[in-house]
């Protein structure tokens, strides 16, 4: 038996879907033009001055997302079934709520790590100006991925 089958076939079909795909790309995109902005933007201090304020700027941009990003996630998870119609079908299968929720929570949140995970290099790349080191952007990296 599978532990957690929905989760399985959540995270496959979320996987497969295109917004996961544009998703990620986009997030990668408005992070590169982010970036590109606030190194231009920031031109006139010192390299590692400017390293700095754009990998701060960029780490408070995307905690901040994933502050706001983890109660849409949750939100919708159950309701997108039930806007469907499909939740009924759910419970009346021999599965556990514990089950459902978890798959439907592992597939929404499946968006959002992609989108994360495409945008940490962009975040990195302020590290190679100067200003921070490899410990305060690992620091950063699992604080998001938290």
């Amino acid at each position: 038996m599978t532990y957690l089958p929905i989760v399985e076939r959540e995270l496959r079909t979320a996987g497969r879907n295109w917004k996961t795909y544009w998703g990620r790309t986009s997030a990668a995109a408005l992070t590169t033009l982010l970036c590109g902005f606030l190194i231009l933007a920031t031109d006139r201090l010192q390299p590692s001055e400017s390293g700095r304020i754009t990998f701060l700027v960029l780490a408070s941009l995307l905690a901040l997302g994933c502050l706001f990003a983890g109660p849409a996630v949750t939100a919708d998870c159950i309701s997108s079934e039930k806007r469907d119609g499909t939740l009924g079908f759910l419970f009346l299968t021999d599965l556990r709520v514990l089950d459902i929720l978890a798959g439907k929570l592992a597939a929404g949140s499946l968006k959002v790590t992609y989108s994360v995970c495409a945008a940490v290099p962009v975040v990195a790349l302020p590290m190679l100006m100067g200003g921070i080191s490899l410990g305060e952007f690992a620091r950063v990296t699992f604080t998001l991925a938290n």
